[in-house]
């Protein structure tokens, strides 16, 4: 038992420590200009929650997709993450890209912070040649907010889209003061606008991917832009010293008509998945002996709220342990609509030899598009199982898993150090023994002599005479006893 302690203790004692590191695609960016930053967190777990990214002034960082590799090899669980972000630098300069940190088991995990070069900005000029001009009272600058879609049904995506129009000179990237109030919705980033030109003005944006969540009408709320505006002369030196006009920039809120998911035609196992996906199942082998693990991977793809997605309901495995599942998220930030996957992997410990049949897994969806519900599953497995050696059907030792909760357990993992035929033959119980006779009388002995004890005080206290018994002294010689 000290043994299995130990490796459960060292198990979770790994499965805490994470290596993390961060890298750029290049370090001499322009403003306005986004790139690539990437984080790599390595480790026995596969429950690692994103990075904390504090905010930092002349740099917008976007979240662009996460990938995720989780490997069980003989009970050892291995995961690598990657995370991608988007960076703008609103300015030119040195600048920072922060260390990110990851909290696991109560410790923190920072990757080094990157330092960068940003150069001024090469946007298009506004009123380029052979462009059409803006009209005269037309404003220099001005903002816009509008959404792709004004009625969804609860978790089905809209695109949120900022634009900031200019056909002035600036004296630095804008940004925003106020950023749009998102509440009633989950959110994730979108690849921020690059710049373009249209009407005599060039214009820029921010788009978030909204997936809302409640029935009624959802508002987003009005979002504020700081905007430093050249003064007339456009000194080329201003955007390097800070110069020009501050403006700040309010859009307009935006409503939109949530619709609640019908009654009609949902599953009695509906668990609220929005979206449209595909499921596969598979076993990382087709044939193995009793007792040894292998791998049904259950994998959920498409678009939607990925990192929501639910653990499928398992179906009972007859004659099969299974344990703990793990779980691998892949996303995809980089267009207009929220693509990845979702990957399920359980390990099996067959326990009887024969044929195994991994029934069909359900997993009931709302598609949005097709404005109804769609109840997914996969094709029904086989796993050809081989007697293994003598005891095998315990299965090995899997201190990176734990049985999977309200299972029974079918067989014992404990290996005994000694088998039952090599121990000494069973004693008769003490009851029994000549022995237990004779320790019966030991009360009787010690309640004896308190009582001897008893009457030996009492008589001295009638003959103090007699002196009490000085066991450490005696008599001095030639001294007569009177």
């Amino acid at each position: 038992m000290t043994v299995l302690a130990g490796l459960l203790l060292a198990a979770a004692a790994s499965a805490a420590d994470l290596q993390v590191s961060a890298s750029v695609d290049r370090t001499q960016v322009v403003v306005g200009e986004p790139f690539r930053w990437t984080i790599v967190a390595t480790g026995a777990s596969s429950d690692v929650p994103d990075p904390r990214i504090p905010q930092v002034a002349g740099l917008e960082i976007y979240g662009a997709g996460r990938a995720q590799q989780v490997s069980i090899v003989n009970g050892q669980v291995s995961s690598s993450i990657t995370f991608q972000f988007q960076v703008v630098a609103r300015g030119p300069g040195r600048l920072v890209v922060p260390s990110a940190a990851f909290i696991v088991g109560g410790k923190t995990y920072a990757t080094d912070p990157i330092a960068v070069t940003a150069g001024s900005q090469t946007s298009p000029s506004p009123n380029p040649s052979g462009s059409a001009a803006a009209a005269p009272a037309a404003p220099a600058v001005f903002v816009s907010a509008a959404v792709n879609k004004r009625r969804v049904y609860v978790g089905e995506q809209l695109v949120y889209t900022f634009l900031f129009h200019t056909r002035v000179q600036l004296a630095s990237s804008p940004g925003f003061s106020v950023p749009p109030d998102l509440s009633g919705f989950v959110f994730e980033d979108l690849p921020p606008r690059q710049w373009t030109q249209e009407s005599g003005y060039v214009r820029m944006g921010k788009q978030y991917a909204l997936f809302p969540t409640a029935p009624g009408t959802a508002t987003i709320g009005a979002a504020t832009l700081q905007v430093a505006v050249l003064q007339g002369g456009a000194d080329p030196f201003a955007m390097f010293l800070g110069g020009g006009r501050t403006q700040a920039l309010r859009s307009e809120p935006v409503n939109v008509t949530v619709l609640p998911l019908p009654d009609a035609g949902r599953p009695a196992d509906f668990t609220g998945v929005v979206g449209s996906y595909r499921l596969d199942a598979s076993l990382d082998k087709s044939t193995v002996e009793a007792g040894k693990p292998v791998t049904l991977t259950v994998e959920i793809k498409g678009s939607g709220l990925i990192k929501s997605l639910r653990e499928p309901a398992w179906p009972e495995i007859p004659g099969a342990r299974r344990y703990e599942t793990l779980t691998s998220l892949n996303v995809r930030n980089t267009g207009d609509v929220i693509q990845g996957s979702k990957t399920f992997k359980v390990m099996l410990i067959p326990l009887t030899s024969g044929r195994m049949a991994i029934p069909a897994i359900r997993y009931p969806v709302f598609d949005p598009e097709a404005r109804r519900y769609v109840a997914l599953a996969t094709r029904p497995l086989a796993l050809t199982v081989k007697a293994g050696p003598a005891g095998a059907a315990a299965g090995p030792s899997m201190p990176g898993l734990v049985p999977a909760a309200g299972l029974r357990t079918l067989n014992q993992d404990i290996r005994f150090l000694k088998a039952e035929a090599g121990l000494a033959p069973a004693r008769s119980p003490l009851p029994a023994r000549p022995l237990f006779a004779w320790l019966q009388l030991l009360p009787l002995l010690f309640a004896g002599s308190g009582a001897a004890a008893a009457w030996r005080r009492a008589a001295l206290a009638r003959d103090p005479a007699a002196g009490p018994s000085m066991p450490g002294l005696v008599p001095a010689a030639g001294l007569r006893t009177l």
